[in-house]
């Protein structure tokens, strides 16, 4: 991937905690295989893209939730920078290249 494992974890580890692991069930007993959707649409609203659609990258990040599930402790969620650092792992083994859109400039006027 042109980006690296930091950047896609400092990128992408916030918006994962607050947007897609609030969903994480904390009693469940089976993997919350629905969290790799939300994973796929955050990772585009934060100005990334996959190349992937959305049942490509949840047969790549269904193995991690199940891991995630596993070893999480029960009545916790599981921390955003290792599932974005796990996530980041799944993608990179299957070449999969992750790219961050530059941010958005403001519209201003040019000073004189």
């Amino acid at each position: 991937m042109d980006i690296s494992r930091d950047h896609f974890i400092a990128h992408f580890s916030i918006t994962f905690d607050v947007q897609c692991l609030r969903h994480w069930p904390k009693r469940s007993r089976e993997p919350p295989y629905h969290i790799a959707t939300s994973l796929h649409q955050w990772i585009g609203i934060s100005s990334g893209h996959v190349p992937l659609k959305v049942h490509e990258f949840h047969e790549l990040v269904e193995p991690v939730i199940d891991e995630l599930h596993r070893c999480t402790p029960k009545g916790m969620r599981p921390c955003s920078r290792d599932v974005a650092g796990r996530v980041y792992d799944a993608l990179s083994a299957a070449g999969v290249e992750v790219t961050i859109r530059p941010p958005l400039h403001s519209h201003s006027t040019p000073s004189q």
